[in-house]
């Protein structure tokens, strides 16, 4: 897998070609288990994405992983609720601080309850770049 040279931020930089990121989505097919799944080239690439701040990208391939997950399992739940993360980040790319509360509110609600460990992720280093988002936004609104 390559990191994009420029992340796409809507209205800052050039998106990427139509079905830039097909060869990593298709690695999450219908019937897979969620061990399959978790180590799946489009979920380790998204993670991959997220450390490089690419937040566009890591939402486009974790959302076939997301399609193919069995529906109102927590694996589902987890895995909307890091690409609510993604969107998160991506949105205070885009200076947009009232779409980055509303999906912090989504990101955490998705996460309650869930086990110490889904997907072979931490819950809590997930929570952690949660809570430091919601920091940053705060501390931007006292300025």
């Amino acid at each position: 897998m390559e990191l994009p040279a420029v992340p796409y931020v809507p209205g800052a930089t050039p998106r990427p070609e139509e079905g830039a990121y097909d060869a990593l989505r298709v690695t999450a097919r219908p019937g897979m288990s969620v061990c399959d799944l978790a180590d799946s080239d489009a979920w380790t690439a998204g993670w991959a994405f997220l450390e490089a701040e690419c937040f566009w990208e890591a939402h486009e391939v974790w959302e076939a992983v997301w399609l193919v997950l069995p529906p109102n399992s927590a694996e589902r739940r987890f895995v909307q609720a890091v690409i609510q993360l993604a969107n998160a980040l991506l949105k205070e790319k885009m200076d947009r601080p009232q779409a980055v509360r509303r999906l912090c509110v989504d990101c955490r609600a998705g996460l309650n309850g869930a086990s110490t460990e889904v997907m072979g992720i931490r819950v809590a280093s997930v929570l952690e770049r949660l809570d430091a988002l919601e920091a940053r936004i705060e501390g931007d609104d006292a300025l």
